[in-house]
């Protein structure tokens, strides 16, 4: 115990005879306790009554027999009270009839016959207490029957199954549509208890083992949120969404809402055979013009062989390399993991390699310089776009370096912030003839690159090559779907 200083014992004067007077005729339960001991050392006759124990036995009896805190707490409760820095106290007591009591003590400190004792007040407030508590409880009450009976009508009215459980896994409300979809029998949230009703749920799933799973992930982890699909084992399938409720900051419980998809994952289902079975046949019908186009290109390939007139070969060399570049497109959708679209930057690397091969020019004698990024082009824009990069290429290798000429061929390749292609075919080969008007000029490969970039919806424009050598053309045309409107071709 906290001994005290002679300053202390100046604030509390020597009470005498007449205090124990006051006490006995107090109309308040009193009681005068030693804090060294713990042991009653006076009790009045209210103290009695309330208790319920003769005055002889109420004296010779310690305050840890009458309240039910531990003895370690009674004791801090009196130092606090002896040294006055607490005197106001909630506690339950005990009465000879074992009853327990909420009281509200008044304790103080008084000096008598030379030692410090406690002198107690005693109130009664169970009853008190209780009234306040069954008040609030009934506002509870009827604030709480308002909102689920609020709740209850809005849960009817979606089509989701609705159940909301509290910490325990007690079921708190749930709607006819979770019942619906569960097939649980009538009555069945109160006839098990949460543990039972868990294992009733779990028999219905078709991995029993995940949905137990599941259900224990969410427990040990209160504040989860939880989304996905469940098999039940009759073949429906339940998409689920489970989120904690709250009041303020304090998880009440969880809301599970589900819904039975099983109708729209077979569709899904169903789609996707369809598009995997239709992406085969478009793969098939591309490798089929594929070959046939391999086919003409050959054919084309043996009357080279045999034909001696100049002007016949070339032709025929051109024919070819056109429908070898339109076989390329077909063979790259084919191959591509996308059946819509291809890599423009794969294509124009192998549409200039495979012109190159036909003039049989050692790579020596013709540098390529390519750079161009992955664009993605449809087959609409592919063909034409093919077919031009076809023809400006085989103009380069006819007509840009004759007689051996070594050189290089440039192509770039890469899309504007307007969503355009812009193509560059350039060289720096011996340039353009003097005098040369692409409007007025009526050759068979101008006609025909003029012809696609209109079909591209672009625009086409010739200027000098690489540091005012050689040759350019420039291409641009919109990636996206720009066909409502027509866009004439420019030549420059």
């Amino acid at each position: 115990m906290t001994e005290t200083t002679g300053e202390q014992e100046q604030l509390f004067p020597e009470m005498g005879p007449s205090f124990r007077e006051f006490i006995e005729a107090s109309p308040s339960v009193m009681l005068l306790i030693d804090p060294e001991t713990s042991a009653i050392v006076q009790a009045n006759e209210e103290a009695t009554a309330f208790y319920g124990y003769p005055k002889e036995r109420l004296e010779r009896m310690g305050i840890s027999e009458i309240n039910i805190l531990p003895p370690e707490e009674i004791l801090r409760e009196m130092t606090a009270a002896k040294t006055n820095r607490k005197s106001f106290f909630r506690f339950r007591h005990r009465l000879a009839s074992g009853e327990l009591r909420a009281v509200h003590v008044y304790s103080s400190p008084v000096q008598m016959e030379g030692k410090r004792l406690l002198c107690s007040i005693i109130q009664d407030v169970t009853d008190l207490k209780s009234d306040e508590d069954r008040a609030e409880r009934r506002r509870l009450e009827e604030h709480l029957a308002r909102s689920v009976a609020l709740l209850g009508a809005a849960i009817e009215s979606v089509a989701e199954g609705i159940i909301v459980v509290d910490m325990k896994g007690r079921v708190l409300i749930y709607n006819a549509n979770f019942e619906r979809f569960w097939n649980t029998p009538s009555g069945w949230s109160t006839a098990f208890d949460p543990e039972e009703r868990l294992t009733f749920l779990s028999n219905l799933a078709r991995d029993q083992e995940e949905f137990m799973k599941l259900i224990q992930t969410v427990r040990n982890q209160p504040d989860l949120e939880r989304s996905g699909t469940m098999h039940l084992a009759d073949g429906r399938i339940l998409e689920f969404e489970s989120r904690p409720f709250r009041a303020e900051e304090t998880i009440l419980g969880r809301i599970w809402s589900i819904r039975d998809v099983t109708e729209r994952e077979e569709a899904r289902k169903a789609l996707e055979t369809s598009l995997r079975e239709k992406e085969l046949l478009l793969r098939e019908i591309h490798h089929r013009v594929k070959n046939n186009l391999q086919i003409v290109a050959s054919l084309l390939s043996l009357h080279l062989g045999t034909a001696e007139n100049p002007k016949v070969r070339e032709a025929l060399l051109e024919s070819r390399g056109r429908v070898q570049s339109m076989a390329l497109i077909h063979e790259k959708i084919y191959r591509s993991r996308d059946v819509s679209a291809v890599n423009l930057e794969e294509y124009v690397a192998d549409v200039v390699r495979s012109v190159a091969g036909a003039f049989g020019l050692p790579s020596r004698t013709v540098t390529l310089d390519i750079e161009a990024e992955p664009l993605p082009l449809d087959i609409d824009r592919a063909v034409p776009c093919g077919l031009v990069l076809n023809e400006l290429v085989t103009n380069v290798y006819k007509h840009a370096f004759p007689q051996g000429q070594a050189g290089t061929l440039f192509v770039r390749i890469a899309a504007d912030r307007e969503g355009s292609a812009h193509i560059t075919i350039a060289d720096d080969g011996v340039g353009l003839p003097d005098g040369f008007d692409p409007k007025t000029l009526h050759s068979l490969g101008i006609t025909i690159v003029t012809a696609l970039v209109e079909q591209l919806r672009g625009t086409l424009r010739f200027s000098s090559g690489p540091s005012e050598k050689g040759t350019a053309v420039h291409i641009r045309f919109p990636l996206g779907d720009d066909r409502n409107g027509k866009t004439p071709v420019q030549t420059v």
